[in-house]
């Protein structure tokens, strides 16, 4: 289950002062390798990271912008960035006990990173952009958690997170949805394609964070609620939306769960096809998802964050004939007990990137599958 930090009051503010980044090399992987990928693509460790408890945010713009963000709340929080040439760290504005919550990027010079103050009820949000120069803060809400982001412009950024859903227009925030207001739904997370085309999840009705069956279609205008119960139902009750992703506006993806009796939950994996929900693929065992879904490049998904009885696991979702109902299967990871918390695709690309981590090493990772 997410559990998510709410805070007591709502605000948004924005500043303008922008801090100067210098970039600094940094020392290639030393745990599992990081060989030249062979000819089928494989997941690879391509370096070693801070350690934390829950692995980097991941974002890329393309196979020349790709960065991983790292801060578990307990020191400064790190970036680094990759432009063709390797990994290397990036000075990243951060403060102690700050945590990097969610990535994203459009382009090498709109890369934005959002951020919370563990355990401080009264330490807010953070927004921050880089435009391939300098990083900047754009925002701070006193809120939950920012759970997930879509970054399409540098005036067309969304953030989802317990209970609502925010946009910026480029000159600042306009909250789209929140409890009582837009969607009537309390938001968990979201994805968008443009400014008048998003989607989010979360339940109509109950505290700050509960989950439910529920997703809303925003146009731009208003909001459109529609309840997917009746695809996430078991035997033992109903299921809840945990996790949402815009392919395209016609291919808009759910991943659900429903609770199995005397057992764990069942993944459920629904799709919209412009017109109607349907079940595409299901797979027993989970204990809890909350996942976060990102493209192959392929047509398929990548599914992080699904926690099963070998830890969070990394999911691979390929598409059926003709469209048609797929399946689930398990990403084969380049090392034991290795656990996937993040993924986004390199747009442009079959290429993809990964936070990982192990608890038995405490160590941390940054995966990268395909060239």
């Amino acid at each position: 289950m997410r559990i998510n930090r709410v805070h007591a009051a709502i605000a948004v503010t924005v500043a303008g002062a922008a801090l100067g980044a210098v970039v600094a090399s940094a020392g290639g992987p030393s745990w599992g390798g990081a060989d030249a990928a062979a000819s089928t693509p494989t997941w690879r460790i391509a370096k070693d990271l801070p350690a934390g408890p829950a692995g980097f945010a991941v974002a890329a713009a393309g196979p020349g912008s790709e960065w991983a963000f790292g801060g578990n709340g307990k020191g400064k929080p790190t970036a680094w960035e990759n432009t063709g040439a390797g990994w290397k760290q990036v000075p990243f504005p951060g403060t102690p006990g700050e945590e990097v919550t969610a990535a994203g990027a459009s382009s090498a010079s709109n890369v934005w990173v959002f951020t919370d103050h563990v355990g401080d009820a009264g330490g807010g949000v953070g927004a921050m952009r880089w435009n391939g120069r300098t990083w900047t803060q754009l925002g701070l809400w006193y809120i939950g958690q920012i759970n997930s982001v879509s970054v399409l412009s540098p005036t067309d950024v969304w953030v989802f997170g317990a209970p609502m859903a925010w946009h910026w227009n480029g000159k600042g925030w306009w909250m789209v949805s929140a409890a009582g207001h837009g969607a009537g739904l309390l938001v968990n997370g979201g994805s968008a394609r443009s400014a008048d085309d998003a989607w989010v999840y979360g339940a109509d009705g109950g505290a700050a964070g509960a989950q439910g069956p529920d997703v809303a279609h925003w146009n731009g205008t208003s909001w459109k609620n529609t309840s997917l119960a009746h695809l996430l139902t078991s035997p033992a009750g109903p299921g809840d939306v945990e996790s949402v992703y815009e392919q395209s506006p016609d291919s808009v993806y759910a991943l659900g769960s429903a609770t199995i009796a005397g057992g764990p939950d069942e993944l459920i994996l629904l799709h919209w096809n412009g017109s109607a929900w349907s079940r595409v693929a299901q797979d027993p065992g989970v204990f809890s998802t909350g996942g976060e879904i990102a493209s192959d490049g392929r047509g398929g998904l990548w599914v992080a964050n699904v926690v099963t009885a070998h830890g969070r696991e990394l999911l691979h979702y390929a598409v059926g004939k003709q469209g048609s109902g797929g399946k689930l299967t398990t990403a084969s990871m380049p090392g034991t007990g290795i656990q996937v918390g993040s993924v986004a695709q390199v747009p442009g690309t079959g290429d993809a990137l990964a936070g990982g981590y192990t608890t038995r090493q405490q160590a941390d990772f940054l995966l990268q599958y395909g060239s």
